[in-house]
């Protein structure tokens, strides 16, 4: 398989992933995506990169500081939990089909690979602490609650770095081609002039 061909499919995977990854299953305008850059082995994150992560790391806790100190309802702060909760779990399905599981490892580099296997374990300590956080809704065990906050947290920082990891190999492979691509050209012509 060409650098090409192995790219484009990579984008397709990409594509599929950030899809999966951003929808919450609802035509929520304002969405949550912890992995941006609208591909995730794709096109580059850019400037916004990351700053819808760390508005959900905002986002939860304020929403845990604030029903420590009964300032918001629990229906609210489950709300806010749960938002972060289907963007993860949303995305973890990507994960188990079968296809996926079967095809995709030969259709990524070895370092995309790394990455992709990473974001699932971050996508599984994200639900992990969101679980944890609703449990608060019954237990109130407030050392429960921000053991659960500081998994997800962790959970989506990392997530933000694997993004980062993933565009710059992104960009590596995207080079790589132009540089393919100017050579393909440069003996063309050579040879365009010979005949």
């Amino acid at each position: 398989m060409s650098s090409n061909e192995q790219a484009g499919e990579s984008d397709d995977w990409g594509a599929a992933v950030m899809s999966a990854i951003h929808s919450d299953g609802e035509d929520d305008q304002e969405g949550i995506n912890f992995v941006s850059g609208g591909g995730g082995f794709g096109a580059a994150a850019g400037a916004e990169g990351g700053q819808q992560e760390m508005k959900s790391v905002a986002d939860l806790q304020e929403a845990t500081s604030a029903i420590k100190s009964n300032e918001i309802s629990m229906e609210e702060f489950v709300n806010v939990v749960q938002k972060v909760q289907k963007v993860a779990n949303n995305a973890l399905k990507l994960y188990a089909i079968p296809a996926v599981k079967k095809d995709l490892p030969g259709k990524l580099t070895e370092k995309q690979n790394e990455l992709w296997a990473g974001l699932e374990t971050q996508l599984l300590r994200v639900k992990e602490g969101t679980e944890t956080m609703l449990a608060y809704a019954t237990n109130h065990q407030i050392g429960e609650l921000e053991a659960g906050l500081e998994t997800t947290v962790q959970g989506l920082k990392a997530a933000v770095d694997i993004q980062k990891q993933a565009d710059a190999e992104y960009a590596v492979i995207m080079e790589r081609e132009k540089e393919e691509k100017a050579e393909r050209a440069r003996k063309a012509a050579e040879a365009n002039s010979a005949s």
